[in-house]
């Protein structure tokens, strides 16, 4: 049987050793807050629309939801420590654990 506890430690593993900070940029419930996330590049990103625009879909972020009371929702902004910003097409919750993956644009220029 599955253990959550022990699902949401390795978890935090993984984060600690590929995973980088992100920090909330909008809207103002994220804002200032620190997300620690494997940010990883789709290889065949594809086309969405986007605040209508068709934007390519390139990255995706996994953060562990235990570790965060606030989680980023579509179309919340995060900045990495780089400046990129990444704003969050859907966020998707793991079939079991505490995982969340965050499908994003991470080319987007501007804070907006």
């Amino acid at each position: 049987m599955l253990n959550l506890e022990i699902l949401a430690a390795d978890l935090d593993f993984a984060i600690g050793e590929t995973g980088k900070p992100l920090v909330g940029v909008s809207p103002a419930a994220i804002a200032g807050l620190t997300y620690n996330g494997c940010l990883s590049s789709i290889e065949d990103g594809y086309e969405v629309e986007l605040a209508g625009r068709d934007v390519i879909l390139d990255a995706e972020i996994l953060i562990n939801g235990n570790a965060n009371v606030t989680l980023p929702t579509k179309g919340a902004i995060l900045k990495d420590l780089d400046g990129t910003h990444h704003k969050v097409y859907d966020v998707t919750k793991e079939d079991f654990g505490p995982g969340y993956r965050l499908r994003v644009v991470s080319r987007y220029a501007s804070g907006d």
